[in-house]
């Protein structure tokens, strides 16, 4: 068994569970930590979590939207014409929970190993919703995808947040 980590850490490594009372678990693929296009993504959205232990990898199906025990995250990626995008990204959490900080990194990559990082991060004032956007050139038009490779909320009692990849692929023209 590997190392458990107990602290709030970015989350773009490779096969990552994420520890609650209730063991909700997730994984990415190491493509998809390296930066490359992403062949496996994970269907969690926030969760509530104690620790991070790095875990075996499984494949699942790509979502906007992804649900957790802590909340939702979301992506969606936009073409808005000559060769530009839009990536739209957020959280909302569940029950009474309320974010005093984040941190929240999206991915885009396309074609030829092209790739843009997005990231965002700010105090929120007990808030429980957050969202971002950003446009964005590329260098050609083509298949793109964007995948929120890293998100963090802390909570207003101690506890933390957790977001694994919510992605989107498009055709940016």
């Amino acid at each position: 068994m590997r190392p458990v980590v107990k602290a709030l850490v970015p989350l773009a490594v490779a096969g990552v569970t994420l520890v609650s009372g209730t063991a909700a678990s997730a994984s990415i693929s190491a493509a998809d930590a390296r930066g490359s296009a992403p062949d496996r993504l994970v269907e969690v959205g926030l969760v509530e979590v104690d620790s991070i232990e790095v875990a075996e990898s499984d494949a699942v199906t790509p979502m906007n939207v992804v649900r957790g025990n802590c909340g939702k995250a979301w992506l969606w990626l936009s073409d808005v014409g000559r060769r530009k995008y839009k990536v739209r990204t957020g959280f909302e959490l569940a029950g009474s929970r309320r974010a005093v900080s984040y941190s929240w990194r999206v991915q885009v990559n396309g074609p030829r190993r092209w790739s843009k990082r997005h990231s965002w991060d700010s105090g929120l004032w007990f808030r429980k919703k957050w969202e971002g956007s950003r446009e964005s050139n590329v260098p050609r038009r083509g298949i793109y995808s964007g995948t929120v490779v890293a998100g963090a909320v802390a909570l207003s009692n101690g506890r933390a947040c957790a977001a694994l990849p919510a992605s989107d692929p498009g055709r940016i023209t």
